[in-house]
């Protein structure tokens, strides 16, 4: 959770908390009651933190599900989602990105306390048992008992298609006593077989086709359900190792949703229809309503959540009405927004602790006046409409200083692509201090403090990226590659300045807080390169 200790016995002292964790320990279903559903997302997170079992909450459709799971993503990181198949497709025509997430979280059931986010049209059809699925799962690593031919058997069978060499996710290649593979969600795998025995696991990449590092062990998973051997007698709900508290959310509209499955269903899944199975554990569920109308649950537990309106820009006036006691938590969806959010608030003179700074997704603002917990989105407090879960994009941003730099963290080097930083250390006592970054097959570079400019702090959607080798061609190449296409286009870009520089314009004024403001609301986080070209473009026009 992103709450201070404090904050959470706080909240965790309040008699309705303790209520509902009394009802999930005795398996008693209640309705929760509230009108914001970040709130309601927000206890979900908490009460999961607090009971320490396994959580299932379910939606109407997708599109309840999506804003759901962005916003328990921003009170509980490693929430899962368990997304819908494409209905109106036979089975094991296509396979799609939800059905990749599908079976690696259906893989994946029996690791830790699980908060799983879902919809009604996920849990729609029957699904292969929890063995059927470890069963399908491979473990390879060096010594396994297993012949080239037969993983290619196993390759064929689980979805993958032959290709002459990988380049994409889904493929597989032979060469000899060699098999590579690219699974979805790993790196690109290299086997290498000595007689009927795995000899070797690597990782290679698939722009050079270059092993990069050495592998304990590699597992394969088969693209789909489809893929899986067995019938199909299981619902989700048997996937648990520990039977899940269910919440549902919005039941009516979850039960209606339900019942026009039958008319959109391809004919080819009609009989794998969970029926009457999935409608059983709703009626044991516990609810989370919006209004007291909208549940039949005998236990209500109303939190009287209000739209934090003393807080943001109103009718154009900037109000910032704290009350004593109350602890107001800012979510902003971009990291490249927060400074600019900062001078905002500064320039109303409301200075905000950074740990009161959350990076998220808020789909409506609230407060909570029993436990005196607010949570305001940076739109709220610009006047903005709330929106939908922005997108990021993949960027590095530079170091400045050595107190920026963590261990564990992922760094780019200018020329020898992607690390991880260690530590710093001294080589002699009164040498300078060097920065320690470790690469593939565990090789290190010591990079001197003052060389910190060399180097930038990776950021991207994925959060372990493969390391790059030391010494190798792999990186300059894709370098080079970026900078010969970026040359080409600023040729291109060069040719038409020149042709807009022989057209008038006009001065435009500097940037006032309403400009701030607007830029504020938009929904992508920009790169430093983006926000650079902004910068250069505002000073062409001022």
């Amino acid at each position: 959770m992103f709450t201070k200790k404090e904050i959470t016995e706080r909240i965790v002292r309040q008699p309705k908390w303790q209520h509902m964790a009394r009802l999930i320990d005795s398996e008693k279903p209640f309705c929760m009651v509230a009108s914001s559903e970040s709130f309601q997302a927000f206890a979900v997170a908490l009460l999961h933190e607090i009971t320490g079992r396994n959580f299932l909450v379910i939606c109407p459709n997708g599109e309840a599900s999506d804003i759901f799971y962005a916003n328990i993503k921003t009170f509980a990181p490693h929430a899962r989602y368990f997304p819908e198949r494409e209905l109106h497709l036979p089975p094991g025509q296509t396979v799609e990105e939800k059905e990749i997430e599908r079976i690696g979280l259906l893989s994946r059931m029996g690791e830790g306390k699980l908060l799983v986010i879902t919809n009604v049209s996920a849990l729609s059809l029957l699904l292969p048992s929890r063995k059927a699925v470890a069963g399908s799962v491979i473990e390879l690593f060096p010594g396994a008992d297993i012949s080239r031919d037969a993983l290619l058997r196993t390759l064929l069978a689980s979805g993958y298609e032959e290709a002459e060499i990988v380049e994409n996710q889904g493929e597989f290649a032979r060469r000899g006593g060699i098999v590579d593979y690219f699974p979805f969600e790993d790196a690109p795998v290299r086997v290498e077989f000595a007689a009927d025995r795995v000899g070797s696991i690597r990782i290679f990449d698939p722009a050079t086709q270059l092993s990069i590092r050495k592998q304990n062990m590699a597992k394969l998973l088969p693209l789909s359900e489809d893929y899986v051997c067995g019938d199909r007698d299981s619902t989700f709900f048997d996937h648990f190792v520990e039977k899940p508290v269910i919440f549902v959310s919005d039941p009516d509209a979850a039960v209606a949703e339900y019942a026009k499955i039958p008319e959109r269903i391809n004919s080819g899944l009609k009989q794998f229809l969970a029926g009457d199975r999935v409608l059983q554990e709703f009626s044991k569920a516990s609810t989370l309503a919006t209004d007291f109308g909208r549940s039949k649950t005998a236990t209500k537990i109303h939190f009287a959540v209000d739209k934090p309106g003393r807080f943001g820009l109103f009718g154009g006036k900037f109000l910032w009405q704290k009350f004593d006691g109350e602890e107001v938590f800012v979510v902003e969806e971009n990291r490249t927004h927060l400074d600019g959010l900062k001078k905002i608030l500064a320039a109303h003179n409301v200075l905000i602790p950074d740990s009161n700074i959350i990076i998220g997704y808020l789909s409506s603002s609230f407060a909570e006046p029993e436990s005196g917990i607010t949570l305001i989105s940076s739109r709220t407090l610009l006047g903005a409409a709330e929106g939908k879960p922005g997108k990021f994009f993949t960027e590095s941003v530079p170091i400045l200083r050595r107190e920026e730099l963590k261990a564990g963290d992922y760094i780019v080097h200018y020329q020898e692509g992607i690390g991880k930083f260690v530590g710093f250390e001294k080589i002699r006592k009164d040498d300078e201090e060097f920065i320690v970054l470790e690469y593939a097959r565990g090789e290190k570079l010591y990079l001197p403090v003052s060389q910190i400019d060399f180097i930038h702090r990776y950021i991207g959607t994925n959060p372990a990226p493969m390391l790059s080798t030391l010494g190798s061609t792999s990186w300059i190449k894709v370098r080079d590659l970026v900078r010969n296409e970026i040359r080409a286009l600023a040729d291109e870009l060069s040719k038409l300045y020149l042709e807009r520089k022989k057209q008038h314009g006009f001065s435009y004024p500097d940037d006032d807080e309403m400009e701030q403001e607007l830029e504020e609301s938009f929904p992508y986080e920009e790169t430093q390169d983006q926000l650079r070209a902004i910068d250069e473009i505002k000073k062409d026009l001022q």
